[in-house]
């Protein structure tokens, strides 16, 4: 049951008279500072500071619904016509926005996921998803995440580039049953949901150009567009794209078109959550070029509004299905909010849809809810959808919601806004609540929910900047009415230092920030009004994602760095966490000059019991013979154990010259050839009068002796080493970049189906036994 504010009254009245048992004088809360020797400790702070953290005045943010079309119509009009000579349409010194920012989300409630038919979303910490298939890494259990392949445990379907490809798996190899090329702008991320994969795309289309509906299902099929017009770049539009997968040869059978750029969406069972930001379409909107223009604009610009329709201000839609095509608005102007504080002209909705038997014959625009603002990050729980949006705030804004009074001067403060959205069963998706907290956040991991409390991790002021000190709070907030309203928070995390990883699973916390070493800090997040940080643990390096291992361990995926910050490579850090006060990194693995896509994609990143993959690149192997590419399989016990390598790379795949390759052991460090011998992307290399040259399907910029003079401060120097190295003045050098660079063949994501690991890169997906990694096949999938 979700908590109501009038149960925590007695805590809170007890803890603001300075009986939390603490010994807190003051009482309402604490705060983490550092001593003069850099440690951390918690100090009691007064009750009108310790709820600072949620912003004063803003904090209590609420939203008011409009009854009718008009009275929306009548409420953007005027807001604009307030703006119609600044040439600002936001309030914050902006022009209007027209794309939206990353990630978003939306949830069902547990139970539903259970009822609903099956998507393949993994238990988020579990060890081992049912069945020994692992899936998408997901931040919560049973909420499914959009992504590029997925699995129902029979087939695998994958999306590379704008080709869908299906692939049966229950042999162990892989075998491709069929492929469809989806349109430009079409193709981005994909759920599976029964014979049905949903693909979701963002682009950018005339909205107002209808689909081709003359023959809607052969246009559908058979064309190479889905009956788009040629695009007319300046309208962002996002697709969805319902692929038939029952007949064998996948099909697409329907799409919707909806006017506005995705933020991010959630599956759970049947049914999926879509949050879109929408900008107005004011195309003919006036900007004053000078003063003199100022009379002009402000003319011009009322009398456009003055012409506007509430469909110019939010989102439209239209549904194309073997019957024809349906247009309106996506949603009803009575399910429009907006905040009592101004917070622009976007329109972030949320979209209901029940997809178990792929999208719907019509659209409900009452199935959808609209808020007048902008959406950035979504996070997701069994039963709430959160949207936040993080803003700049004015000079006198800043001043009234400064997180912390002892930290003075910030020259850049942000706030970030957020709104609750719930939705059952039996109805569609509704506003509830809205509030804000100071500062920014990291991405949707900096948002948790436990028994109906919100915890939000977020960073004030700049760590690059020695004026602009930032700090990491977590403030902890519950639903009052429409508001969301801070109970409990904590602060003083990485004073100077900036947010890299955060993880928060029921009430226990993990977060890292790193300026120079990594503070790893433990929270204990029993009490949501009183939270704390019970450890902290400096290393080198840091960690961009952190993975639950079991009940006491973390594992990070991240960088290794010198003790003096400077970052050498890709690091994973195992964290014991069995003492809260006291958390120990009992195991390390490192490649120096490496990265992994899953440092900042969890979506990478893949666990199945206690066996870890992950996709590896090494930058600085030899010029032109690149280092290890693939993914790495590891065991996560008491040490971190490489168990074995997987890599779609071969070597018949290189190409070959008659030139001679220059290594980068062959070139002085201060001579004009090593920044061309040292870059990773390229290679370089001396062919004599005769040779072909040339190096595969790489591009090769030709540099004569004779032209060394445009090249290089010390032409003399060059020709003199090049001399040892049988160089003479026919010969020419080579500088050769690889288009491609790896990336095709770079492993993206990886899936188990029952003890088989199935990799997959842009162009291929290959399959090994997950416990002797055994190669079963692979197949192209472009």
């Amino acid at each position: 049951m979700r908590p109501r504010l009038a149960a925590l009254a007695l805590v809170t009245t007890l803890v603001a008279a300075g009986c939390d048992g603490g010994g807190s004088p003051d009482g309402a809360g604490h705060e983490r500072t550092r001593d003069t020797d850099g440690d951390v400790r918690t100090v009691d702070v007064p009750l009108e500071r310790s709820n600072s953290g949620a912003g004063r005045g803003r904090s209590a943010m609420r939203l008011a619904p409009f009854d009718s079309c008009d009275a929306f119509l009548d409420h953007v009009r005027s807001e604009a016509a307030a703006r119609a000579g600044t040439g600002s349409l936001d309030g914050y010194g902006y022009g209007i926005e027209f794309l939206a920012a990353e990630t978003a989300a939306a949830s069902a409630t547990a139970e539903e996921a259970a009822a609903e038919p099956a998507t393949e979303a993994p238990a988020a910490g579990d060890d081992q998803a049912a069945g020994g298939t692992a899936g998408t890494n997901v931040q919560e259990a049973g909420i499914d995440e959009a992504d590029i392949v997925k699995t129902d445990g029979k087939r695998i379907v994958t999306l590379s580039g704008s080709v869908l490809t299906v692939v049966d798996v229950t042999s162990g190899a892989p075998v491709e049953t069929g492929a469809v090329a989806l349109p430009d702008g079409v193709a981005g991320q994909l759920f599976l949901v029964g014979d049905h994969a949903l693909v979701i795309g963002n682009g950018q289309v005339p909205f107002d150009a209808p689909l081709d509906s003359s023959d809607a299902e052969a246009s559908l099929v058979d064309t190479a567009t889905v009956g788009f017009d040629e695009p007319w770049y300046g309208t962002p539009a996002v697709t969805v794209v319902d692929v038939d997968l029952s007949a064998g040869q996948p099909a697409v059978v329907s799409s919707l078109r909806l006017e506005g750029w995705t933020i991010s969406s959630r599956l759970v069972g049947g049914r999926l959550l879509l949050a879109l930001n929408t900008a107005p379409r004011l195309v003919d909107w006036a900007y004053p070029q000078s003063e003199g223009d100022v009379g002009r604009a402000l003319e011009a610009n009322l009398d456009m509004l003055a012409e506007t329709g509430h469909e110019d201000w939010t989102p439209q839609y239209e549904l194309t299905t073997d019957t024809g095509t349906e247009r309106g608005d996506l949603v009803a102007c009575d399910r429009l909010s907006h905040p009592a504080d101004f917070a622009g002209f976007d329109v972030i909705s949320v979209v209901d849809l029940d997809v178990s038997a792929g999208l719907p014959a019509s659209i409900d625009p009452s199935a959808t809810v609209g808020v007048l603002a902008g959406g950035q990050t979504v996070y997701a729980s069994p039963d709430r959808f959160y949207v936040a949006t993080t803003r700049w705030l004015p000079a006198e804004l800043a001043t009234e919601s400064a997180a912390s009074s002892d930290v003075v001067a910030w020259g850049e403060q942000f706030e970030t806004e957020l709104h609750a959205f719930s939705y059952d069963a039996a109805t569609p998706v509704a506003y509830v609540a809205s509030g804000a907290v100071a500062g920014s956040l990291l991405n949707q991991f900096s948002m948790s929910e436990y028994d109906g409390f919100l915890r939000v991790l977020t960073t004030t002021g700049a760590a690059w900047d020695g004026a602009n000190e930032s700090e990491t709070r977590l403030v902890v907030l519950a639903e009052d009415g429409d508001r969301l309203v801070s109970v409990g928070e904590v602060g003083g995390l990485g004073r100077g230092e900036a947010l890299y990883s955060a993880r928060m699973i029921g009430d226990r916390g993990f977060a890292v920030t790193f300026r120079q070493v990594d503070p790893f800090y433990v929270l204990d997040l029993s009490d949501p009004t009183a939270p704390a940080v019970t450890g902290e643990l400096k290393i080198p390096g840091f960690s961009t994602y952190l993975h639950p291992v079991g009940e006491h361990r973390v594992l990070g995926i991240g960088k290794a760095a010198t003790d003096e910050g400077a970052v050498t490579g890709f690091k994973m850090s195992l964290f014991d966490v069995s003492d809260p006060a006291q958390p120990t990194e009992i195991a390390t693995w490192t490649m120096d000059g490496a990265d992994s896509a899953a440092e900042y994609d969890h979506h990478a990143f893949q666990m199945i019991g206690t066996t870890a993959i992950v996709p590896i690149r090494e930058w600085n192997g030899d010029v032109g013979r690149a280092g290890f590419n693939g993914a790495i399989v590891f065991e996560i016990g008491d040490a971190i154990t490489e168990v074995g390598r997987i890599s779609h790379v071969t070597p018949e795949t290189a190409p070959v010259s008659d030139c001679r390759q220059i290594g980068i052991d062959e070139v002085p460090v201060d001579s004009d050839l090593s920044w061309m011998v040292g870059n990773p992307g390229s290679l370089l290399q001396l062919c004599g009068p005769d040779a072909a040259g040339g190096y595969g399907d790489w591009y090769c910029e030709l540099i004569p002796f004779d032209q060394f003079g445009n090249w290089f401060g010390d032409p003399a120097r060059v020709i003199e080493l090049l001399a040892g190295l049988g160089g003479n003045e026919g010969s020419r050098l080579e500088l050769c970049y690889d288009g491609d660079n790896g990336w095709s063949q770079s492993v993206q994501r990886s899936v188990v189906v029952d003890g088989v690991l199935y990799t997959m890169s842009q162009t291929a997906l290959h399959a090994h036994t997950l416990d002797t990694l055994t190669p079963l096949g692979a197949i192209d999938i472009t």
